[in-house]
């Protein structure tokens, strides 16, 4: 059968496949079997050969009138082999984009008829074609689609297209503008933008300004019937009420961490802008501000009768300049510290210092604490290591000789321990420990919630009678352990790398072995258990287990009196050394875990140090510092390096307060405005007002003249100091004696640095 006009075979019998769609040739007006484009051409994927002899005839439909010049032809055009009708602006725009060799591909639809009864548009296989009479014919695909989709198509917000995608300056991203707004994509999301909020973004540079790219459509607001539009840098909000404003990144994230609008601080009032004194940027809002000093932390939050306060001192620019804080509850109150120091609202009653702390962890006492004071007489007693080394190897050498038989013997060293000091041990950059650990080398370095150690284990193979050794094996072990204030489970961690593995030795294999002992129970050794592993030069070993260290009963406690790691080494096929060999532990500092303080958790703690609680914020602290410091150097016990305090009892609080301040008839009664009656020693420590000694006040800005002033010796200071100050420093000490777990009769100390003392 011949070929029809309408294609042309490839000449192999087989049918084309053009690389691009072109018009038929000479279509038939009625399907002829064997002659249609369809017989000598491949169909697109997603159409079916009836599909092609229809849309044929559609053209051949539209080829007559076109040669008549009626307006039918001019109107609408049949691409084959899909069989619909495209026409109109919709049929240029799609022409204009380059047809079914575009991104569009072939027809899916005929032309549609919005809901609207006005606006048209036609599909294809990868998205439509929408017109309307203002706007004219655009295609809207991909996540631009799914964008004007989620805010309801031609009848939503943004109304219908009026430009196709057009590519952004920054060579990235695309935009497409609509009736009412505009949608921008980057990084495959796309977003609405439209109305104040599109025209204050562009006024501010668009995609190429500060806030960056949209990243949500527009937003509406639960209050005043708002809207916001978040982006990659900020925000920029409007209501009715309050208009419109832009946050920037880290103030944006402050006034979401608070609310939004549905917050205390309420919709923003101002843009975020710099402070008058050019020295950090602030937002004013309906309840409050939000503050940064340029280089600090922050941003923090302002309000209410502090925010009143800090206002009737200058702002900023006055003598408490930037916050530093937001607020945070104090003694049934609230209060906010600043560059300049700390104010307060509402303040009742000092708080026990046995009560669970409150707010955020003080720097001083949780992150960079004050390095403690060694225990020389632990309450908890050490349990003995269970070593079995091997015999030293000068020992095995004077054996009567004996070639069949292969010793793992002690490297001899003076200490006869398998352990050679390093020389200058480096710490490692790539180490599981901290510095400390090899500072200390070979003993162990311990903190309150720390401990580490660095062991150097040195082990060679030989045959008796022999003057040299057959193997050998050179290992730096890393151990450390952190427990925690609130939590009886504890860590530990093992890092074992061979330095040198040789002869007889050589793919020996290792393992290490936890070990954890509490007198009267079983610890629960959690996570993955090291298994024998062959040792080969710079190998590395590392292994993390939690311990639980058992039952803890309340107001019990229980002593971990051994936590160590185990050494075993079994030989490669190749050797004939005995089987498993056990050589040694090297133990940690002991751990003592309770259930005893207020706030009902257990944790455990290194009892063999002693902490040092730290006051060394004068802004925030600075006349308690002065006071502790002026107390102690009178001959007042609890300073770094001298005789410790030690903590007592709540009772005892109670009577060492009503002693020193509170029924004392020489501190003046109602108490001075702003001020407070600070005792030292602590009222809660044993060495408190009801242990003896002198009263003694300090200066004529203590505001006690009835107190004797230099006065040394033991007993006890008291003084008149900035009432945050002293609330201040209480908090810090509840936090002080939970994170470090000092229970009844524990020792410790205060570290008052750079205080002063109060003035008239």
């Amino acid at each position: 059968m011949p070929a029809p006009q309408s294609c042309t075979p490839d000449g192999s019998g087989g049918k084309v496949d053009p690389e691009q769609w072109t018009p038929t040739q000479n279509p038939k007006t009625t399907v002829v079997p064997g002659q249609m484009r369809s017989d000598c051409e491949e169909l697109p994927e997603g159409f079916t050969k009836a599909d092609a002899d229809k849309a044929e005839t559609m053209e051949a439909g539209l080829v007559a009138p076109q040669r008549t010049g009626t307006r039918a032809a001019e109107a609408c055009q049949v691409y084959w082999p899909a069989p619909y009708q495209v026409c109109g602006a919709i049929r240029d725009k799609y022409n204009a984009l380059g047809g079914p060799n575009s991104f569009l591909l072939w027809p899916t639809s005929g032309e549609l008829t919005n809901p609207d009864g006005a606006g048209k548009r036609t599909t294809f296989q990868n998205g439509p074609i929408y017109w309307s009479a203002g706007g004219g014919a655009h295609p809207v695909v991909n996540h631009f689609f799914a964008a004007w989709q989620r805010n309801g198509w031609e009848a939503g917000v943004l109304g219908y297209p009026t430009s196709d995608e057009i590519v952004n300056p920054d060579g990235v991203g695309r935009r497409q503008h609509f009736q009412r707004g505009d949608i921008y994509w980057r990084l495959n999301e796309a977003y609405a933008i439209g109305g104040a909020i599109r025209d204050r973004w562009i006024q501010l540079g668009a995609e190429a300004g500060a806030l960056g790219y949209p990243t949500t459509d527009e937003i509406v607001a639960g209050k005043y019937d708002g809207r916001y539009n978040n982006f990659e840098n900020g925000t920029i909000t409007w209501s009715g009420t309050t208009g419109l404003d832009v946050l920037y990144g880290p103030f944006r994230d402050k006034w979401a961490a608070v609310g939004r609008e549905g917050g205390t601080l309420g919709y923003p009032t101002t843009d975020e802008q710099v402070t008058p004194n050019g020295l950090g940027r602030y937002a004013l809002f309906e309840g409050g501000s939000i503050y940064r000093k340029n280089g600090a932390p922050g941003p923090f939050t302002v309000a209410g009768a502090i925010r009143q306060q800090w206002g009737d001192s200058g702002w900023e620019a006055g003598r408490f300049g930037f916050p530093t804080s937001d607020e945070y509850d104090l003694d049934g109150g609230r209060a906010q510290d600043f560059e300049g120091g700390t104010l307060a609202w509402n303040i009742g009653d000092p708080r026990s210092d046995f009560d669970p702390p409150t707010g955020a962890c003080p720097a001083a006492i949780c992150e960079n604490p004050a390095t403690g004071v060694r225990d020389d007489s632990p309450t908890i007693q050490r349990a003995p290591a269970d070593d079995k080394l091997p015999p030293p190897c000068s020992e095995v050498s004077k054996m009567a000789p004996d070639p069949s038989k292969q010793i793992l013997c002690t490297k001899d060293d003076p200490a006869g321990t398998g352990q050679r000091a390093l020389s200058g041990p480096a710490y490692p950059a790539d180490s599981a420990i901290q510095k400390e650990c090899y500072d200390e080398f070979p003993g162990v370095h311990t903190e309150r919630l720390y401990s580490c150690r660095v062991v150097v284990v040195n082990y060679e193979i030989m045959v008796p009678g022999e003057t040299e050794p057959a193997g050998g094996t050179q290992l730096i072990v890393e151990l450390e352990s952190r427990t925690k204030w609130n939590t009886k489970v504890f860590t530990f961690r093992q890092r074992a790398t061979v330095v040198d593995v040789w002869g007889a030795m050589s793919y020996a294999k290792l393992k290490m072995a936890p070990i954890c002992q509490v007198p009267g129970q079983n610890c629960d050794i959690q996570g993955t258990q090291m298994p024998w592993w062959e040792m080969e030069d710079g190998k590395k070993f590392f292994v993390e287990n939690d311990i639980d260290p058992g039952n803890i009963p309340q107001d019990q406690l229980v002593g971990v009196n051994k936590l160590a790691v185990d050494f075993n080494f079994r030989p490669s096929d190749s050797y004939s050394w005995a089987e498993i060999v056990h050589v040694q532990e090297a133990p940690l500092a002991v751990i003592r875990c309770d259930n005893m303080l207020s706030a009902n958790k257990p944790g455990c703690v290194f009892p063999e140090i002693r902490p040092v609680l730290t006051y060394n914020e004068p802004a925030k602290v600075g006349e308690l510092a002065g006071h502790i410091a002026a107390a102690q150097n009178s001959g007042v016990p609890g300073g770094v390096g001298g005789t410790p305090l030690h903590k007592g009892t709540q009772e005892l609080e109670t009577v060492n307060r009503d002693i020193t301040c509170k029924k004392n008839p020489r501190v003046p009664s109602p108490v001075p405005t702003g001020r407070d009656c600070d005792e030292y020693p602590f009222a809660s420590s044993r060495e408190g007002g009801s242990f003896g000694g002198a009263e003694r006040t300090f200066t004529d800005g203590c505001l006690l003249p009835d107190v004797a002033q230099g006065v040394t010796g033991p007993g006890y200071s008291i003084c008149m100091i900035n009432l945050s100050h002293n609330r201040s420093g209480g908090s810090s000490a509840r936090w002080f004696y939970h994170w470090n777990r000092v229970l009844k009769d524990d020792p410790f100390y205060v570290q008052a640095l750079n205080g002063s003392l109060p003035t008239p």
